[in-house]
């Protein structure tokens, strides 16, 4: 399970943290800091706490770092999460929406950060996407490890979504590790 985490309230989301990895069936945790109750960029120091907690705990956070999550498209700027990132190395990141539509960017922070996942769910399963197949490219080259597989149900339909995934070029054997074996690895699925 990956449950969602309200971050506003620094100490409120510290407590709840708390209480969440105590849970066994709980893998990530799950922030939208643009659309929190005060939206934030992924860097925020408020932020920096839980990322701390979650570091410590070997726990992933996967952030909605793309698409139209936050008052206007800065908000899903990869560069806030490219210093997360840095600031914590130990600390696994997966960038939700795959950092849509800073893909090249997003791509660029994976590429330079060993800790940082990519799930471009819909951005990359709808057909004609703008962008999409860089995710390709890139899993084919350097992010084969990397790159998970999701929908954003019900945004896009799932049935849909694995067909088209199924079409995507990617190179033998890089497809099996997208769909399934990285999330396996990444939230400890076994």
């Amino acid at each position: 399970a990956v449950p969602a985490l309200e971050p506003t309230d620094r100490y409120a989301a510290l407590d709840e943290l708390e209480q969440l990895c105590g849970q066994p069936e709980v893998n990530a945790i799950h922030m939208e800091p643009g659309w929190a109750a005060r939206p934030m960029y992924a860097d925020d120091a408020n932020l920096y706490p839980i990322y701390e907690r979650l570091a410590k705990r070997g726990m992933p956070a996967l952030i909605s770092a793309g698409g139209t999550i936050g008052p206007d498209f800065s908000y899903v700027d990869p560069v806030h999460l490219h210093r997360v990132a840095k600031d914590f190395p130990n600390l696994k990141l997966v960038i939700g929406h795959g950092g849509w539509p800073y893909i090249h960017q997003a791509l660029a922070v994976a590429y330079d950060c060993a800790n940082v996942h990519l799930s471009p769910d819909m951005y990359l399963n709808v057909p004609n996407m703008p962008g999409s197949l860089e995710y390709v490219r890139a899993a084919n080259f350097y992010l084969g490890d990397r790159l998970l597989f999701g929908t954003a149900y019900p945004a896009r339909p799932m049935v849909e979504s694995i067909e088209h995934f199924h079409r995507l070029p990617f190179d033998k054997g890089v497809k099996e590790r997208v769909l399934y074996q990285n999330a396996a690895r990444l939230f400890g699925i076994h």
